[in-house]
């Protein structure tokens, strides 16, 4: 099965190398792209829709590999936060840990005024004063080392 597969891949110009779940994503993408430029008022050439798969393959890699040096500098301000969490105050945190934590601080308050907005005239409301207040103490409380 997968020599067929790679057999289609090289007939249409894609690449032929890869498992065989990535060599029917491609061979079916071809397929999509080529049919649905079959229906336009100009369509592209086979030699154009193979040069965008393959530029569509380069793109999900950038995003693979981003992806993960993003997910390890949360790892290391997920374990700061789990820190505090626990209790532990002895760990410094990290540039990327304020800014997470400055980030959630201000959509929970963005979701608390959006909130009390959509209700009927409360009885108490958090003025902005006192969310400003609040922003600056939790501020202070997060500053990276240096």
């Amino acid at each position: 099965k997968k020599a067929k597969l790679a057999a289609l891949c090289r007939e249409a110009g894609l690449n032929s190398h890869g498992a065989e779940k990535d060599l029917i994503e491609r061979h079916r993408n071809f397929i999509r792209l080529y049919n649905s430029e079959s229906d336009s008022y100009s369509p592209r050439s086979r030699e154009e829709i193979v040069d965008e798969i393959h530029r569509r393959e380069a793109n999900k890699k950038k995003e693979a590999v981003q992806s993960m040096k993003t997910c390890g500098e949360d790892r290391e301000a997920n374990d700061y936060l789990m820190a505090l969490c626990r209790g532990d105050r002895s760990s410094t945190p990290t540039e990327r840990a304020c800014a997470l934590v400055k980030d959630n601080f201000k959509s929970l308050i963005g979701e608390l005024k959006a909130r009390s907005k959509k209700k009927a005239p409360p009885t108490s409301t958090v003025s902005s004063e006192s969310t400003q207040a609040t922003e600056k103490d939790s501020s202070s409380d997060c500053k990276p080392p240096g």
